[in-house]
């Protein structure tokens, strides 16, 4: 069956895509008419033999078109007509009722509809119709005379929301409330005694009583620092509070300082020991001097002239080696720097540095050649003269080679006032 807007459809339709008014669907009539003339159904504004109203059960708007469909049952058809003629309904905002559209078929391939005496015959019909762009679009259904499909009912039992609205009420949980386990508060009064639970027994409300009255008695003897348990040295088999050892009956671990001992177990082998109050005692080894400045620190070093020492790390040469230059310092007592070493003059100038600084240039230069003597110069070396002094080198010179000349010499001065 071809099913097509009548004219006064298409004029309802206009309207709504204006937005002057709201289409709703309202029923669906079958009729079994056979004198429709070819072409002359779209000007109709009614069925030439309406037999059936049904209303609509459901509705769908896919883009521009609807799909209603209706629930039909023969209970109230006493003789049986085939189905030539169908029409859609629908009223618009002023309640006013239009036959929206309408399909026609010839009685020989029409479907026939038995009569309630003949057989019970229920079926389901329905058409799309065009809307076009229209959002001012709906139906009236009849919810009573919807029958569910499979897929419907699975639908039905797979959803999980709530579909029937049941409250708690409904299922006597009126005075629960609606809140996750973790958000409850539960009232609850403290027990008066200390008891223990009981399973199967116990109401929320006693039980928590009685844990709040076990947490409360705990927390109470966590706070107790009066040796609520009166726990004695005795009890624990220590030491009484006060009692003595003597040296023999000492025979393990480290005596402490504060008791006679020296606080640490074990010494390094030739190392000096260092008291250090109330602290173990410490073991130093080194090389050199030990000494302290006063401060409390002692080390091991080269001794300071203030001290009773040289100064120098490596002692002085007196033997008459070959080797040439300064070969010692020292500052002695009351700040008079003494320096010493051996030249070769074999070339006319020789330049000797200092081991330390002088504090000025006024300091003393005598000199004792291979020919025996002591001289400051002349006349054992009528040709030798030092030529520049610092207070950190001298230079000799002569004025003529004459081959090689070995002198030992020694300078006198005062020596820096932070040496």
């Amino acid at each position: 069956m071809k099913i097509k807007l009548t004219d006064v459809g298409k004029a309802l339709l206009l309207r709504a895509l204006a937005g002057e008014t709201i289409i709703t669907f309202t029923k669906l009539q079958l009729g079994n008419s056979t004198a429709w003339l070819e072409g002359s159904e779209t000007s109709a504004i009614e069925l030439k033999n309406p037999i059936q109203e049904v209303d609509f059960t459901g509705y769908a708007i896919e883009g521009n078109y609807i799909s209603l469909t209706a629930q039909f049952s023969n209970t109230n058809i006493s003789a049986g007509f085939h189905i030539t003629e169908l029409g859609f309904f629908a009223k618009d905002s002023d309640e006013v009722e239009y036959l929206y559209a309408i399909g026609l078929e010839k009685e020989e391939t029409a479907d026939y509809v038995p009569g309630y005496d003949e057989r019970v015959f229920e079926f389901e019909l329905g058409g799309i119709l065009f809307i076009g762009d229209s959002e001012n679009v709906t139906a009236v259904l009849n919810d009573s005379l919807t029958n569910v499909t499979v897929e419907d009912f699975k639908k039905h039992v797979e959803d999980y929301n709530n579909p029937h609205r049941v409250t708690k009420n409904d299922v006597g949980l009126g005075n629960v409330q609606n809140l996750h386990i973790n958000d409850q508060l539960p009232e609850f009064t403290e027990a008066q005694t200390l008891e223990n639970i009981i399973s199967g027994k116990d109401k929320m409300s006693a039980l928590l009583g009685k844990i709040k009255k076990a947490i409360s008695e705990l927390i109470k003897h966590l706070k107790d620092t009066d040796n609520p348990h009166e726990i004695s040295a005795t009890k624990l088999g220590a030491a009484q509070a006060k009692h003595e050892h003597t040296a023999t009956e000492i025979k393990s671990g480290v005596l402490s300082v504060l008791r006679g001992g020296t606080g640490k177990g074990q010494f390094r082998k030739n190392a000096v020991l260092i008291g250090n109050d109330k602290e173990p005692i410490q073991d130093v080894k080194g090389t050199g001097a030990f000494f302290s400045d006063g401060a409390n620190t002692p080390e091991f070093d080269t001794l300071p002239v203030k001290f009773g020492g040289t100064g120098l790390t490596e002692g002085a040469k007196f033997d008459g080696s070959d080797d040439y230059g300064c070969y010692g310092s020292v500052v002695l007592p009351g700040g008079l720097l003494v320096q010493w070493g051996r030249l070769n003059c074999g070339d006319r100038t020789v330049s000797v540095n200092f081991l330390q600084k002088f504090a000025d240039t006024r300091y003393a230069l005598i000199f004792t050649t291979s020919a025996g003597g002591i001289e400051t110069l002349a006349p054992a070396m009528p040709d030798w003269r030092v030529p520049e002094k610092s207070i950190d080198s001298f230079t000799i010179a002569r004025d003529v080679s004459v081959g090689s000349q070995v002198a030992d010499w020694v300078a006198f001065g005062r020596a820096p006032e932070n040496n």
